[in-house]
């Protein structure tokens, strides 16, 4: 199997949600973004796929000297390989790669994420660096969006935390603030709660896009809408996430992503 196989393997899989997002977009942005999404999913495992964190931490380290070798243009592996003309043709800088390996050790070392300062930092480092990444294969100047990557960030890291509440709470980890934990508060309400944030947080960040940013970000726009509509399924059967894995039909999230595709054409 070659690289771009690889990398295509990795995130291209009919049916996810990721194939959906990706379906409409140009060949020339989805080609770069596939690398860049390969290797978040790949880092995205190690921290929530591990039995022991010490063998995780000893994987991200192994990616830190990678990416170190990448931009020395040394790449090892696939999609590393893949990644080299990803990051020179779009000028795409070495700390964000590093930051968001940083973020990874952080979340493996952390038992917490209790309140919204909490989740702010740690929405950034799980998602927004890397969004900010995959805008400068499609964005002239990915700054100007960094208020709405923010928010698109934080609505995705409760969508994470609510489908992905088993495997939290597996690895010791709190997701909920202390003082409602503390005041004994129902869960379906917190979850609740976090629904209806993530919701806001997904209208903020369109609010600051104009019709050719929606465009560019036709991708992420759509993956989140897939999501938030999988919170919905969720919350009508009454939030069963320690007992079900939750998925859309390829249907429905082919639907989202046409309507997606004509509603900012």
């Amino acid at each position: 199997m070659n690289n771009q196989k690889h990398c295509e393997q990795i995130v291209l899989t009919p049916g996810s949600s990721l194939y959906y997002a990706l379906l409409f977009v140009q060949p020339a942005i989805k080609s770069n973004l596939v690398p860049l999404i390969a290797f978040v999913k790949t880092i995205y495992q190690i921290t929530m796929n591990y039995n022991e964190p010490d063998i995780a931490k000893t994987k991200l380290q192994w990616w830190q000297q990678e990416i170190i070798n990448l931009y020395q243009s040394k790449p090892s592996h696939p999609i590393s390989h893949e990644l080299l003309p990803v990051i020179k043709d779009n000028k795409i800088p070495q700390q964000l790669f590093s930051e968001y390996l940083d973020g990874a050790t952080l979340k493996i070392n952390t038992d917490h994420f209790c309140t919204q300062k909490d989740i702010a930092l740690f929405s950034y480092r799980e998602f927004g660096v890397m969004l900010t990444a995959m805008c400068y294969t499609s964005v002239d100047t990915p700054s100007k969006l960094s208020q709405a990557l923010h928010h698109f960030a934080y609505s995705l890291t409760l969508v994470d935390f609510i489908i992905y509440a088993r495997k939290y709470h597996e690895h010791g980890k709190r997701i909920f603030p202390l003082d409602a934990l503390e005041a004994d508060r129902d869960e379906i309400l917190l979850f609740s709660d976090y629904v209806v944030l993530a919701k806001a947080q997904y209208d903020k960040a369109l609010s600051e896009l104009d019709k050719k940013d929606k465009k560019e970000l036709r991708a992420l726009i759509t993956y989140n809408k897939i999501k938030l509509k999988l919170l919905d399924e969720i919350k009508h059967d009454k939030f069963r996430v320690f007992d079900y894995a939750y998925q859309l039909t390829p249907l429905r999230k082919f639907l989202i992503a046409w309507w997606e595709k004509w509603s900012v054409s």
